[in-house]
Parts: structure tokens; sequence; C-alpha cells
């Protein structure tokens, strides 16, 4: 027996959805384009790099001046992914609706990081150039003053530093020694110097690699709900929800097996990410990389 025919899919992904921001607070480090619109892999959807506009002259039109300063690039999706949910009746009554959102945000939130995860693979030499040396174990609030000094050189004064656990760890530990927390800061996202230093576990490794700084400009991220759900059982409901503050949208479909005697919920995504402006990067690593005039500090 179903667990309930007319379950309210819409709201429980919108629920889910919210926690979403709090959960990966990493997204907000690219121009990430989470779309509503329906899409199959292997579509090419357009990605405008948003963080670091400049102002000019005016021209005397706006259109001409409008075509001359905003940047976009091209991005494929060519990975699927997806995180399914399967609950019985008796795992259903012993907790009621709440564990269909709590589940449906472990799912958003698993899918997404898989999403970060593949666009951080997009980080290597041959793609970005710049990169700043320094030892996991020796990053530091003065690591970020340097990463500060060398961004304004390319062009960028605000954005995010990504850290893997055992450089986050160190400059937590400087940090926490050297300025003052402000009342309800959150921990997981520290302000310094107009960058959010931000602790993200699953960093690649390969080319020596502990962390990144960059503007939204650098990388930029797609992703579109899948227009078909393969294997989905009859009464399949769906609903694709938006997050009003960061326009992130994620599509969710649940529906119920008889075969297994499971609700299923499955959030399914179609996804890629692309390389923005080489120069809204610096890759931040233990050892050098290219042995060029790129690198902005020796261990």
């Amino acid at each position: 027996m179903a667990i309930t025919s007319n379950l309210d899919v819409k709201f429980i992904a919108q629920k889910a959805l919210a926690a979403l921001r709090t959960r990966l607070p990493a997204l907000s480090a690219f121009s990430v384009d989470f779309g509503a619109k329906v899409q199959k892999q292997g579509v090419s959807v357009t990605v405008p790099l948003i963080g670091n506009k400049t102002a000019g002259d005016f021209s005397g039109n706006y259109t001409t001046d409008a075509s001359n300063n905003v940047s976009s690039v091209e991005c494929l999706l060519d990975q699927s992914t997806d995180s399914v949910t399967g609950l019985t009746d008796i795992e259903y009554a012993d907790t009621g609706y709440q564990i269909l959102v709590d589940y449906a945000t472990e799912d958003m939130a698993a899918v997404s990081k898989v999403i970060i995860d593949y666009a951080l693979g997009k980080v290597t030499v041959a793609s970005y150039q710049r990169e700043h040396v320094i030892a996991a174990a020796s990053f530091s609030v003065a690591e970020v003053i340097k990463l500060k000094t060398e961004a304004a050189r390319l062009g960028f004064t605000v954005g995010t530093i990504l850290l893997n656990s055992d450089a986050y760890s160190a400059f937590l530990q400087d940090y926490s020694g050297k300025v003052t927390f402000v009342p309800g800061q959150d921990p997981s996202t520290t302000q310094f110097m107009g960058f959010k230093v931000m602790h993200y576990a699953s960093m690649p490794t390969a080319e020596a690699l502990i962390g990144i700084c960059c503007n939204p400009v650098g990388l930029a991220i797609a992703s579109r709900p899948v227009s078909v759900l393969p294997g989905a059982g009859a009464g399949t409901t769906q609903a694709v929800v938006t997050d009003p503050e960061s326009g992130i949208s994620l599509g969710m479909r649940s529906y119920y097996s008889n075969d297994t005697g499971r609700q299923i919920q499955a959030v399914h995504q179609v996804h890629g990410a692309v390389m923005g402006k080489t120069d809204g990067l610096i890759r931040i690593v233990s050892a050098d990389q290219n042995e060029s005039s790129s690198s902005t500090s020796v261990s």
C-alpha cells in the first residue's frame, strides 16, 4: 500500500532547498546557473560570468555599452547525477512527513556536492596558470593578505578562498588568535579582507592543490533538472523549485514502487562546468607546479 497518493512533492522540495544554502556555501564561489527549465544530458547552456563587472565611458547608447560589458560562457551539461531515497510504509509511519523533507535535503546536498566536485576537477595547471605556493599546515592570515594583493593585481578584490581540511585548520588556528569573532558570525564562512574563507573537505589533491582563491568569474557551473527520469513508475509526481535568494533550482520526483513497497524520492540533475576567466582564479598549492613567475610565494 502506498504511503500516500497525494504527497505534496513541491512542498517537500521547497523546504529541502531552503536548507541547501547553509549546507553548501561553496556554491557562492562560482558563477552558477541552476536553471528551472528541464534539459537532457548533452545540451549546452549559456552561463553569465557574474562577479567582476567594470564600468566605462558612456558611448551615447546603452545597448552598445551593454553588449561590450557582459561576459558569458557555453557550458556542456555532460554529467548526470542522482541521489535517491526509498522509504517503506513503516519507516514513514514512524516519523511522518518530516522524514521525506530531511531526506530530500540530504539528496539535494549530495547531488550539489557532486556538481561542485566535478567543477573543481576543472582547476588544473593547464587551465589556470596563477598559483600561490604554501604548505597546508602553514596557511595563515598572512597568506590571505598575500592572496588579496595578488587578486587585486589580477583585477578582483572580493571572492572566496576554499581550503582543504589541513589548510583550513591551520588558518583557523591563526585567525582565532588574531581576529575577534563577531557575535552571531557563522564560523563556517569567515569574512576576511573581502574574501569568504571556507572549508571544502573534498578539494582535489592532484597537482598539489590545497585550495583556490577565486572570483565567481573564474569558473562557471550549470545544472538543470532532467527531462526524463529513467525507471520512474506510474503515478510519478514531480516538482521543480527555485530558491528566491540564490536563484538555484532543483528538481525532485516521487512515486510509489509496488515492486519494492517503497516510496521513491529522487533528485536528479544534468550538469557541467567550464573555465571562465583564467585570471579570476588562483590555485593554492603546496609545491610549485609551473615553475614560472605566476607563482606568488614559496613555502
